[in-house]
């Protein structure tokens, strides 16, 4: 049986199609897999205003 090493990351949301496309062509020749991704909404303070930020979860996984 297979066993997993997982890993997620968290990336400021770009609209643009091919903005992660270097990063995970380097996992993916590090044997990592994308498995799922969505993207997420917080509210952040800066400057003493509250503004949304929204960012993309990335999950991978890989053979141990």
């Amino acid at each position: 049986m297979t066993k997993w090493e997982y890993k997620v990351l968290k990336r400021q949301f770009a609209p643009l199609k091919d903005y992660y496309e270097t990063e995970l062509d380097e996992l993916g020749k590090s044997g990592w897999e994308l498995v799922s991704s969505h993207t997420e909404s917080e509210e952040v303070v800066e400057f003493g205003k509250g503004k949304i930020k929204h960012f993309t979860i990335l999950h991978l996984k890989r053979p141990k």
